[in-house]
């Protein structure tokens, strides 16, 4: 059986697959549980799910090295801020599921998995610091961003707002218990989450391609270390209007 997060992710997604898809799942939790090389399965039984699962087990893996290393009090805030994202990945599927084909939510929840995996081994992989005026402002572009592509979301699914503000409300929901895991760091976890959650909306409610690479400025990676704030003062959160 997986451990959370896997299992409430894996029930809530794979009854949607194809039969001959849930059987590759299924036997590839099952290979990757007991150290067999997916090479072992049939080639015609390779596909999303099978990555899927890898991804899946990588991130349970990595969970469960992140939470022995932290402190009682950050464990149970990240145990939180991992239930929250649970909870708003199974609320974005919902959401795409009347505009999106099969095939576009096994790679969206795919890629949300992974950059989970990643957000969370930063965690015990400081790197140098950056700066933290120029982070912010990043952060604010990405906030902008956000709020265009999900009025446009909106706009696109009329006949589905509700849902869509749902999956919103989920990931703010998760983007503030996240943040308390990144005591001094929230810039940088809110950072990432909201460039993930951009490229979500730009590419699966709103249907748009990624802007140039030449036009994008480099963004630093979660596990960059900036400078916690002064005592007492408090981030600003741009993302209340999206509660609304």
């Amino acid at each position: 059986m997986l451990s959370t997060p896997g299992a409430a992710c894996y029930k809530g997604y794979v009854n949607e697959a194809p039969s001959f898809l849930r059987r590759a799942l299924a036997t590839a939790v099952c290979a990757i549980g007991i150290g067999l090389p997916l090479l072992l399965l049939a080639e015609d039984e390779l596909g999303p799910s099978v990555e899927f699962a890898a991804a899946d087990a990588n991130l349970n893996k990595t969970y469960q090295r992140v939470i022995a290393a932290l402190s009682p009090s950050t464990r149970e805030s990240l145990r939180r801020a991992q239930r929250a994202w649970i909870a708003f990945v199974d609320k974005d599927l919902e959401a795409v599921s009347p505009f999106t084909a099969s095939d576009d939510r096994w790679r969206m929840r795919l890629e949300e998995t992974k950059a989970r995996q990643k957000q969370l081994a930063a965690i015990l992989q400081p790197s140098p610091q950056v700066d933290l005026a120029s982070l912010r402002a990043q952060l604010q572009t990405a906030d902008r961003d956000l709020n265009e592509l999900y009025r446009k979301a909106l706009a696109l699914h009329k006949d589905n707002t509700e849902a869509v503000r749902e999956a919103q409300r989920a990931w703010v929901t998760y983007r503030e218990e996240n943040a308390r895991v990144w005591k001094g760091l929230e810039t940088m976890a809110d950072y990432s989450l909201t460039s993930q959650r951009v490229a979500q909306l730009r590419t699966f409610y709103a249907r748009q391609t990624e802007p140039a690479a030449e036009e994008e400025e480099e963004q630093p990676k979660l596990s960059e270390t900036v400078e916690a704030l002064p005592s007492g003062r408090k981030i600003p959160n741009p993302f209340d209007r999206a509660k609304n």
